[in-house]
């Protein structure tokens, strides 16, 4: 009881004291004064309060390295295929010269020839392999010549090159000459496989056995009088065996 009357006294007294201004030393001597008379010990100032540490920050994140894609593929170059070894000389007899298409012309002891029909002309020409549709665009204008050989050498003779074809003709009062085309050829024989046309820069001349072909040529629209060439050379040389010449108009 005694206790309670110590604790109001004093809340009376620091009542008193905020209101008549005393200063806060002035008010402890009297607290101490009061508490003194009234036979308690002054209550023990409560202790100042720890304040929490400051939080550390989280480190920062480290984000994960950049994602390098691969380098996108690089299709290997077209590579034309041609004769690594055209034929450096003329054979020492002049061509010789057949009566146009149908005519049966003797190339030396090595070939018969014969163009079975007059050419065709395309701007482009396109086939099919394995369920892609392949396309050759001609800068002029392809002519396609059919014709057959017959290999009367008596021995096989290895495939044939497209320096070994020429299609001579008038274009604007020039006489031009224009090589086979590897790949018009190649598509366009592709579409005649099914009359048993074979492809002159991949297969043999077995001795004996006709062989149906078809060879291209990017020429210029405006020529006329063309003349087809068949010139071989001799196997394992750069030697031509013998040259042929067949009017097609």
């Amino acid at each position: 009881m005694k206790f309670y009357k110590v604790l109001f006294l004093l809340l009376v007294f620091t009542l008193s004291a905020c209101s008549s201004g005393l200063s806060e030393s002035e008010m402890q001597t009297a607290v101490a004064q009061t508490v003194n008379a009234s036979g308690q010990s002054a209550p023990s100032p409560l202790a100042s309060a720890t304040p929490c540490p400051t939080a550390a920050p989280c480190p920062s994140c480290t984000p994960p390295p950049t994602y390098t894609p691969y380098p996108t593929y690089t299709p290997y170059p077209t590579v034309e295929i041609v004769d690594a070894n055209p034929p450096t000389s003329t054979p020492t007899s002049p061509p010789v010269v057949g009566e146009g298409v149908g005519s049966v012309v003797m190339c030396g002891e090595y070939f018969s020839v014969q163009v079975l029909v007059p050419p065709h002309e395309r701007k482009s020409v396109e086939t099919t392999i394995d369920s892609n549709i392949y396309e050759e665009k001609a800068t002029g204008e392809f002519v396609f010549v059919k014709f057959e050989l017959v290999n009367v050498s008596g021995e096989t003779w290895d495939k044939l090159f497209t320096d070994e074809f020429f299609l001579i003709g008038q274009v604007e009062g020039e006489t031009l000459t224009y090589r086979a085309e590897f790949d018009a050829t190649n598509f366009e024989t592709r579409n005649y496989g099914y009359a048993n046309y074979m492809n002159v820069f991949y297969e043999e001349t077995q001795p004996a056995v006709p062989f149906k072909a078809i060879v291209g040529f990017d020429v210029s629209p405006y020529g006329t009088d063309w003349v087809f060439v068949f010139r071989p050379r001799l196997p394992g040389t750069q030697e031509a065996a013998c040259t042929v010449h067949i009017p097609l108009e």
